[in-house]
């Protein structure tokens, strides 16, 4: 079976640090070659709920301003946590403010 792309590699950033400790994080994925990096859309790390947590669309519109290249995702978006309207308009505000490095996957069961 030949295949009509090529293989991507991705990387997941946890957001449970302070805001300079993330840009490096998403900055040392880029200059690492990965192809694409994003994080989890929790509204708290429950193993430990007193610590840093970023929230998801706000945080990947505010690193779109920090990369250059790499492509920014979502692993997993909770659905019932926004109208898809909203998940809509903050998708297209992170693929214009990232110049269109935004990866947004809909999978339905």
């Amino acid at each position: 079976m030949k295949l009509n792309h090529k293989l991507r590699f991705g990387a997941m950033v946890l957001p449970n640090a302070s805001w300079n400790e993330i840009v490096k994080r998403f900055k040392y994925t880029e200059k690492l070659g990965f192809d694409i990096t994003g994080t989890g859309d929790h509204f708290v790390d429950w193993s430990r709920p007193n610590d840093p947590w970023f929230e998801l669309w706000t945080l990947l519109a505010a690193i779109a301003m920090e990369t250059t290249r790499i492509r920014l995702g979502s692993y997993v978006t909770q659905i019932p946590f926004r109208n898809p309207a909203l998940l809509a308009r903050q998708a297209l505000t992170v693929d214009h403010i990232s110049n269109g490095e935004l990866s947004l996957v809909w999978v339905q069961d």
